[in-house]
């Protein structure tokens, strides 16, 4: 063989080594981009699996003070009703004399209950006492 032949021989030992060391490059290159978007991606998913979390609490404790605005609002209508027919009750008992319109005690009473739960209601809220301002 001549000395060609072996120049030629390793010219292609050269670019076939080039190659293949280019090819693992690239190869490892777009395996080590893969790892990244993986780990970013999983933090993503653990991030908005928190939010998810965090969200559902959220609607579960609305859900919940819904539920006793409702309930507190049902109550306060019944006390109205209650508390307006006891009046009238109690106004009936004068009917018979208009132009004095005199209350009895039974009205005094109901008009007071009345007044101070409009009080409470206005100041504490209608479930309870509102919280503090921050």
């Amino acid at each position: 063989m001549s000395v060609t032949t072996y120049a030629w021989g390793v010219v292609a030992l050269c670019f076939a080594a080039a190659g293949a060391a280019w090819f693992g490059y690239s190869k490892g290159y777009d395996r080590g981009a893969l790892d990244v978007r993986a780990v970013q991606s999983q933090q993503q998913v653990a991030q908005l699996t928190g939010q998810l979390g965090r969200l559902h609490a959220d609607l579960q404790a609305s859900a919940t003070a819904s539920r006793q605005l409702r309930e507190g609002l049902a109550k306060l209508a019944q006390r109205q009703t209650s508390s307006t027919q006891e009046l009238k009750n109690a106004l009936q008992k004068n009917a018979a004399d208009p132009v004095l319109c005199r209350f009895d005690v039974d009205s005094m009473r109901i008009i007071d209950t009345a007044r101070a739960a409009a009080a409470q209601a206005a100041a504490g809220g209608i479930r309870g006492a509102l919280p503090a301002s921050d």
